[in-house]
């Protein structure tokens, strides 16, 4: 693979050559020639012009591209002599940039013609004020401007591309970079959180982003009971239970102030964004310009109720959500390209992107938000890209197949590790690398245990029983899973995160019970009295009622794989397990009406336990697997799913003041250990100690059986096209990568609209070959 280093090499080497010549043929000719007549005289030659600029790599001097086509009235460019720090194998990058703020600023050929052509003001209006533009750094390179992103997929994942957020990860998934905001500042005691916007920020559609936007969004959308009927518990007290309380304190700040220490609101993955509806989450700010329409505080009930039977709808908290969603909103409107004002129709966004014309279920487009608050750092507007398109296909067998064609040119969701073999056979013909981006939560594959359910009193006493769950470990073989299922890539453990945390408890507890070991299996059985067996070896009932058998729900993906051999190890041991394969299959166990489902990706964006209150550590939402209806009691505030009190039905018996179906009274503790962690700065010992007891319990109790970890099952890895630069080689797990608006064609010329094109500087390479 000619890598940049080699090339620079080449270059070097070529240019040490041609000054060697140079000198030689000059050294010749002064010998011969006659004296040079003296300055100024009439046979004095006319002055040498200046030497034209050095050839910037991937760039053709007079030629630039508009998505796909090629033009040759072009902006200036930037120098491109900016190089990020190598980092090295398995290291993250970062996108935190601490050098000189770039004083000048550059923009794609799209927007210089839309400028040219008056249909968009200069950049610098675009931007916000040039101390507050934010600043992003790159993990190869400064980037070629032009093309279209294109992905073949499964699925469509379009949406969340083009919210923006106030702040946003870092690769390492560890760390929060300001995006659309300029900033967010916690009080010394944790109580307050003050976040400043960036001056003279824009929307996509030109219109200032203000205070105003910020004062909507949360008093008209997130404090609104008919558009939001519960708060995340992100944004309650953990000792109150009172909702944070919002406050605007000038024209560029505003703060959250929580009765107690909450020091985690930036933590994890939690909605900062454009995601205003009561079924997807707070959202932080909002175009009230463009929203004030749908909402009943701004616009008279009969408009609203006119709107509501256009749209097929009942209410106008119904119309409010198809309109607030950037997944559907630009779908009502016309299919059109840029209109007067060069900015598609609809609603506007803060990304890097924005929503294009009509967006389907099966195909959409986001195209440039020429007004992004964001540059690289050499003053470049991003994103390089002019468009990201996504084809969804009938099956993920044809995106994988669209994909090795050449058809993807970065995107992870369609691909599984047990392929590898596949995608390696057809790298060169189809252009592309390989890359492994795993999570650290540590329980990449986990058979979930819902200690809720009790329709089966048999089954559900067993599942609540802790020597039995530590006797289904036991009787798993993760080598074996490991090496057959997930190319031996993975580590088998129980769940903790990895070393690299600081939540790790240890190895001690990371090998705690997940050794093969069916002879310690059987006795834990034998033990808590299923010592009966049929004819062909599988364990009876303790209630006379016949043979014991679980039963498992399970995607059709590699899970499947997964049950097959618990279902062969388990039977070892006399314990009887099925599975159904369903699309969906985490909505019956949501729902308390199923008891087991396999879940693939089940630690993702758990490394850090307060990252998000969907996580599986602790039952705080309704969708937590482990204990949905204790879940449903934590996040509506004890109005729905299961109360802390006495059920005789709940065997074994819970003590007094925990839950029914919580015997040990440790996921009660858990929701405890949550609520105060949060309370205690990030990396604080005493922050560090709480997270390491909850994974202590997660590895005691096997309230998940865990296979493997770090195995990059589920969107860990990453394809993309060779010609298809500053895609890193280590990130955590992600569809696309956290800021893909710094990804770029290394010529500008893309592979959607180039059939054939190939990187000419880069060959194809596989992670498991460096």
């Amino acid at each position: 693979m000619l890598r940049s280093a080699k090339l620079m090499r080449f270059v070097l080497i070529a240019a040490a050559l041609a000054l060697i010549a140079a000198l030689a043929c000059s050294s010749d000719e002064e010998d011969d020639s006659p004296a040079a007549p003296a300055p100024g005289s009439a046979d004095a030659p006319a002055p040498a012009p200046a030497p034209a600029p050095a050839p910037i790599a991937g760039i053709t001097p007079g030629i630039c591209f508009s998505v796909g086509e090629q033009l040759t009235s072009c902006p200036p460019i930037s120098p491109h002599t900016y190089t990020p720090t190598r980092v090295q194998v398995g290291e993250f990058p970062t996108y935190t940039f601490t050098g000189p703020r770039p004083t000048q600023f550059f923009e794609s050929p799209k927007s210089f013609a839309l400028v040219k052509s008056g249909l968009l003001p200069p950049i610098e209006e675009r931007l916000p004020v040039s101390e507050d533009v934010l600043v992003v750094n790159v993990a190869e390179g400064i980037g070629v401007y032009g093309g279209t992103y294109h992905v073949a997929s499964p699925r469509m994942e379009l949406g969340p591309l083009n919210r923006g957020h106030w702040a946003k990860r870092d690769a390492n998934e560890e760390f929060y970079i300001p995006e659309v905001g300029k900033s967010f500042d916690v009080s010394s005691d944790g109580r307050t959180w003050t976040m400043q916007l960036r001056s003279d920020a824009k929307w996509s559609d030109g219109e200032p982003f203000t205070i105003d936007d910020i004062r909507f969004a949360w008093e008209d959308i997130n404090l609104n009971e008919e558009i939001n009927s519960n708060v995340d518990p992100a944004y309650r007290d953990a000792v109150t239970g009172n909702t944070v309380k919002f406050e605007v304190i000038d024209d560029q700040t505003w703060t959250l102030t929580y009765d107690s220490p909450n020091f985690t609101l930036f933590d994890g993955k939690l909605g900062r964004g454009m995601t205003c509806s009561g079924r997807r989450g707070f959202c932080w700010f909002a175009p009230k310009h463009y929203l004030s329409q749908f909402h009943l505080t701004y616009t008279d009930e009969e408009t609203l109720n006119k709107r509501a039977e256009t749209l097929a709808v009942q209410t106008w908290v119904d119309v409010w959500w198809q309109k607030s969603q950037v997944d559907l909103a630009n779908a009502q409107g016309p299919s059109t390209d840029l209109p007067s004002n060069g900015i598609p129709d609809g609603l506007p966004c803060m990304g890097a992107w924005c929503m294009k014309g009509k967006h389907t279920d099966v195909a959409g487009t986001l195209t440039r938000n020429h007004f992004f608050v964001g540059v690289d750092p050499e003053g470049n507007q991003l994103p390089y890209t002019d468009e990201l398109t996504m084809d969804r296909f009938e099956s993920r067998d044809v995106a994988v197949f669209r994909s090795l064609n050449g058809e993807t040119d970065a995107y992870t969701t369609a691909f599984k590790l047990q392929e590898m073999p596949l995608y390696i056979s057809s790298m060169e013909k189809g252009d592309f690398s390989l890359e492994h981006w795993p999570a650290t939560g540590g329980n990449d594959a986990a058979l979930n245990l819902n200690q809720t359910w009790n329709e089966d009193p048999v089954i559900g006493e067993l599942l609540r029983t802790t020597d039995f769950r530590r006797a289904l470990s036991f009787a798993t073989d993760r080598n074996a899973i490991n090496d057959a299922v997930f190319l031996g890539l993975g580590t088998p453990q129980a769940w903790v995160p990895h070393p690299s945390t600081v939540y790790y408890p240890g190895d001690e507890y990371a090998n705690l019970d997940i050794n093969y070991d069916p002879a310690k299996a059987n006795q834990l059985l034998d033990s808590i009295g299923l010592t009966e067996k049929d004819s062909q070896g599988f364990r009876l009932r303790s209630d006379g009622k016949g043979r014991l058998s679980f039963s498992a729900d399970v995607n059709p993906d590699e899970g499947v794989d997964v049950l097959e051999f618990m279902k062969q190890q388990w039977a070892d041991v006399g314990i009887e397990l099925n599975y159904n394969a369903i699309t969906a299959a985490h909505v019956p166990i949501r729902a308390n009406e199923a008891y087991m489902m396999l879940s693939i990706d089940h630690s993702a964006y758990q490394q850090n336990p307060w990252a998000v209150t969907w996580n599986r550590l602790a039952p705080l939402t309704g969708g937590v697997h482990m204990a949905p209806l204790i879940g449903k009691w934590y996040e509506t505030k004890g109005e729905q799913g299961m109360a802390p009190g006495p059920d005789p039905s709940y065997l074994p018996l819970a003590p007094p003041n925990t839950y029914a179906a919580d015997p040990t009274g440790l996921l009660q503790k858990l929701q405890q250990l949550w609520d105060e962690g949060r309370g205690f700065a990030m990396n604080s010992p005493e922050r560090i100690r709480i997270g390491k007891e909850i994974y202590r319990i997660h590895a005691e109790q096997k309230f998940d059986i865990p296979t493997v970890a770090y195995t990059g099952s589920r969107r860990g890895v990453m394809l993309h096209r060779n010609n298809f630069r500053n895609v890193p080689e280590t990130h955590i797990r992600d569809q696309f990568g956290f800021w893909r608006e710094t990804y770029y064609f290394e010529d500008g010329s893309d592979n959607a609209h180039h059939p054939g094109y190939r990187s000419t500087l880069y060959s194809s390479t596989s992670f498991l070959d460096r």
